[in-house]
């Protein structure tokens, strides 16, 4: 084992020196990031083939630079049996035909180390699953209802994770978004099959299983130990679940001002779903399909989950600068045909600014002595800056521009042209501006 301790007066370089030694160590897979829609911040465990085929149509006629269709959480029969149910008609292979008929690349959702207790692969091979101190299988509640572990170290579990999705590739399936795997790293979770394996063997052990399932697959991972996935994993998850509250927009932010220093070193960031519906930017009855009442917030909720009002436009623009600047997987989680011309407009600003560099969080360290995440994010696009500027607080703020190399640029939302940027600029409360540096115009 090597232990690295970096020092220097730039705490933001030195995160980025640390991604370099990462790259070094354990090269990336390299995949070119993915661009696409995802059927789970808007319909939830509602998804049906209807839905997911008249998103795919709408995909290609309104954003045709977009090129994956995944389907999330509630085309399975449960949890552990992964077959599709009555709303796919067609069943997998005629859910990825008919994608694949769209023009998109069929992506599909699984938590695989997860099975509804009542699976008979659960009942009839008890000894594969995970158990506490006791000897007693960990049991866990998650949307899919109450749950068992599958044991990783287990030759049984190996194999049907193989069964699983080489069953899924073969109906059609290119991109593989696995979920809740964390569940292993649960503390009741004690007991495997094989006691001289660490935890970190067990989820690296977890996830090879998948990789050698389906070596050519693009695999996107939820949360997980980044250490394992690196040079495993095609993308992985770097921030909680994104909803239409400001609340989430706030905390996903400073996950995702932590994490910018992994994308390209040890895989492509993914930052959640880019969601700009709301009432100006949507025909939708209905913006988030959590409830917000107090049942169906989770058990022990963080202050800021589903807390407040919905997010309005100018909220939601904060989000959409922040995948922007991040350079990462641009996955849209909105009713794509049901978006106004605003709503298009804000996905096809992000898509043709997306940054070529993850933007660095310049302010990251300062602004969270104040409690708020950063406000300067600098990336780059085709060899030029990107400077994104965020007004965190309640009210109207003047932000500096900091010197970067160029004193002309076009403010990507509004398209206005800023030739001399030395001046303060001045944000509305819960705002945001995103600067496009151009070449200096000839005298």
């Amino acid at each position: 084992q090597r232990i690295v301790a970096l020092a220097g007066g730039d705490p933001v370089g030195l995160l980025e020196d640390y991604g370099e030694l990462w790259r070094g160590e354990v090269p990336p897979r390299g995949s070119p990031r993915v661009m696409g829609w995802n059927s789970w911040d808007f319909y939830g465990g509602s998804v049906s083939q209807k839905v997911v085929e008249e998103n795919a149509s709408a995909m290609k006629r309104h954003f045709p630079r977009l090129t994956h269709v995944v389907v999330d959480d509630g085309w399975q029969v449960r949890w552990g049996e992964w077959e599709a149910h009555g709303r796919f008609p067609g069943g997998l292979e005629g859910l990825a035909r008919s994608i694949r008929k769209r023009g998109a690349v069929p992506g599909i959702w699984t938590a695989p180390y997860t099975m509804y207790v009542h699976c008979p692969f659960a009942f009839r091979n008890r000894d594969c699953l995970v158990r506490d101190e006791a000897g007693e299988p960990v049991v866990l509640v998650y949307s899919g209802g109450p749950v068992v572990l599958l044991d990783p170290t287990h030759p049984k579990v190996g194999e049907y994770i193989a069964r699983t999705f080489r069953r899924l590739w073969r109906a059609g399936f290119r991109y593989f978004k696995i979920d809740f795997v964390q569940a292993l790293m649960d503390p009741r979770a004690v007991r495997f099959h094989d006691p001289t394996m660490s935890r970190h063997r067990v989820m690296a052990l977890a996830l090879k299983l998948i990789r050698d399932a389906v070596p050519e697959a693009y695999i996107m991972s939820g949360t997980f130990p980044y250490e394992v996935m690196a040079g495993v994993v095609d993308a992985a998850r770097v921030t909680g679940d994104i909803h239409s509250f400001w609340t989430h927009i706030e905390h996903n932010a400073r996950q995702l001002s932590a994490s910018f220093w992994m994308h390209g070193n040890l895989f492509n960031n993914d930052p959640d779903f880019l969601i700009v519906r709301s009432p100006t930017t949507s025909r939708d009855r209905y913006f988030n399909y959590i409830l917000t009442g107090e049942g169906a917030r989770p058990l022990s909720p963080p202050d800021w989950w589903t807390r407040g009002r919905l997010a309005d436009e100018g909220e939601l623009r904060v989000w959409a600068s922040l995948v922007m600047l991040a350079g990462g997987e641009v996955i849209c989680g909105d009713r794509l045909g049901t978006l106004k011309a605003s709503g298009r407009r804000m996905v096809r600003t992000v898509i043709e600014n997306l940054c070529d560099r993850p933007a660095r969080p310049l302010d990251m360290f300062q602004s969270a002595l104040d409690g708020l995440p950063p406000s300067y994010w600098l990336g780059e696009r085709e060899g030029m800056p990107m400077l994104g500027i965020v007004n965190w607080r309640d009210r109207p703020e003047e932000f500096e521009v900091p010197e970067v190399g160029s004193k002309e640029a076009v403010e990507v939302w509004s398209g206005g042209r800023l030739s001399s940027v030395e001046r303060p600029i001045r944000l509305a409360p819960r705002s945001a501006a995103v600067l496009r540096f151009v070449e200096r115009r000839g005298r």
